[in-house]
């Protein structure tokens, strides 16, 4: 299964997430959930419009670590102190 993305003038290209019936077991909600079928789609959405657009992958990923990476906050868990989050991407941006 490959990921499918769309484009708009609002949001620049964005992916979209695979569907799963949520008649279905609480085990394969969460191997849904943690699949990288939703996680990277998730993850490429968090990047600004300005960004994603970018056709040429060096000027991509300037961009990306420029306008996007560089202000996320990077505090990793330590083992024996407490944490804002597990450093993820997904629960920096919301």
């Amino acid at each position: 299964m490959g990921i499918e993305f769309q484009s708009s003038k609002r949001n620049g290209i964005t992916a979209k997430l695979p569907k799963l019936s949520k008649s279905g077991k609480a085990k394969y909600q969460t191997m849904y959930d943690t699949s990288f079928a939703v996680l990277g789609p998730k993850l490429w959405n968090l990047i600004p419009a300005n960004v994603s657009s970018v056709k040429d992958l060096e000027v991509f990923k300037i961009e990306l670590n420029k306008d996007f990476l560089s202000k996320m906050p990077d505090k990793p868990p330590v083992k024996g102190y407490s944490c804002e989050n597990n450093n993820s991407l997904l629960e920096c941006v919301k």
